[in-house]
């Protein structure tokens, strides 16, 4: 039986300075046994809020939540986050949502099986 890893989540990024966004590409992006995380792009304005990283997927195979984390905290290492919020659920573990807090920092808040 495969393990399933799900995430869902969306960045906000300040238009302060455009060339701040994250290129995702140049990180090892988690995958599972048929495909990695996707993600997208959307640039919404030019003011405060100029761009939403919207990242999703289902891992088969995978269970690494930890690598996630990383990742996402590697990609926005230097940018300029306005807000954040990624969910991420290994199956038979509990839920983890990744909160950006700003100065680069992301906490984790954990929601127990049974929360859900």
């Amino acid at each position: 039986m495969s393990i399933w890893t799900h995430v869902n989540g969306n960045i906000r990024f300040d238009g302060i300075e455009y060339n701040n966004l994250p290129k995702v590409d140049d990180y090892d992006t988690p995958r599972g046994s048929e495909g990695p995380l996707e993600y997208h792009y959307q640039i919404v304005g030019t003011g405060f809020v100029m761009a939403n990283l919207t990242i999703w997927g289902d891992l088969r195979d995978y269970d690494d939540v930890e690598e996630i984390i990383d990742w996402i905290k590697n990609i926005t290492k230097n940018a300029l986050v306005r807000s954040g919020v990624i969910e991420i659920n290994a199956e038979n573990r509990d839920s983890k949502i990744l909160m950006y807090y700003g100065d680069y920092e992301w906490e984790i808040e954990q929601t127990k099986k049974e929360q859900l």
